[in-house]
This record gives structure tokens, sequence and C-alpha cells, in this order.
């Protein structure tokens, strides 16, 4: 964008600066929008942070409904689930690309992630897990992405886990034309 573009040419005046895309993100340029809802289940983005990762679990542990969830680990961070989660409602998928992923939930709980700027693109509600105890770095500031919401406590996680499912539509957010 635009603005880091200036920032990074404010820090190297000698360097060429232009606006792209990070390679890992190319597929977006073709994004599929999800059309309709045909299932119940969350997708859980887990982070590559032990700290951020228990934050998570802590609030799952405390939901009181019996919501279906699919577990994606980040891929330098893969553990034992039932170190941090005492439920049995869950399936683990780290094979499946995420495109084909969101195609099977009807919405995504994550804590700090890139990968969650991806999915909202598809137009799946986001919850946004933070620690408000610390700063929050929210990956959806300067997007224009407004399908998610911030999470801190359990009771924030049941309300956004209870409100009906819906599909919003986001406008392309790279610079990928």
């Amino acid at each position: 964008s635009d603005k880091y573009k200036k920032y990074f040419k404010g820090l190297y005046p000698n360097m060429v600066c232009k606006n792209g895309v990070a390679f890992k993100q190319l597929h977006l340029q073709n994004k599929i929008m999800i059309n309709e809802i045909k299932s119940d289940k969350v997708l859980v983005l887990l982070s590559g942070t032990n700290a951020e990762i228990e934050l998570m679990f802590e609030l799952l542990n405390e939901l009181k409904n019996n919501y279906q969830f699919i577990f994606r680990m980040h891929p330098m961070n893969r553990f034992n689930v039932d170190k941090y989660y005492k439920k049995d409602n869950y399936e683990i998928e780290n094979e499946m690309s995420l495109d084909s992923l969101t195609q099977k939930v009807s919405k995504v709980i994550s804590t700090y992630s890139a990968v969650a700027v991806e999915t909202a693109l598809s137009g799946l509600n986001i919850g946004f897990v933070y620690n408000k105890k610390e700063l929050l770095i929210n990956p959806f500031d300067d997007t224009g992405i407004e399908n998610f919401q911030l999470i801190s406590q359990s009771s924030e996680l049941e309300d956004f886990l209870k409100e009906k499912f819906n599909i919003s539509e986001n406008k392309q957010i790279f610079n990928i034309d």
C-alpha cells in the first residue's frame, strides 16, 4: 500500500519501492467468495506463539455450548491439542488448502494472523482473539475489512459464535490488479 511504501522510502531513501503483494498471497487474485454457508463448523486458526495458543484454548474451554471446531495449526508450531483443550468437539486439519477449508466452515476464530486477513476476504465472519492486557496489534487495521469482531473474553466469544452466520463481501485489499 502507499502507506507502507512511504514508510520504507523514508527509512531507505536510496531503495526503489513499489507497491506489491507477497508471493504467497498471489492466489488471492482469483479469490472465491463464499456464496452460502454449508456448515456450522468453526475454523480455529492457531498461531505460532504459545501465549496466544494458551489464550485461545482458555476461551474455548470456557464456552458453554458445544460448537464443532476445525483446528488449523501454524506450520511451525504443531502440538498436542489435548494438552490445552478439554473437549472432544474438534478435528485437526493441517493439509487442506485454506480456500478449500473456508468452504467447509461458517466462521473463523484467530489470534494475530495474516491468514485471518486472507480468510476474511472470502466473506466469512472472523473473531479476532487478543489479550486485552497487551498492546492490540490488529491485522485488519488499514485494510477496509469490517467482517471481524474483537474478542478478549469468553463471553464475547460465546456471543460471536451465537450470532447468525452471514457472509460479507469485501473489496480486493491487495495491490494485485
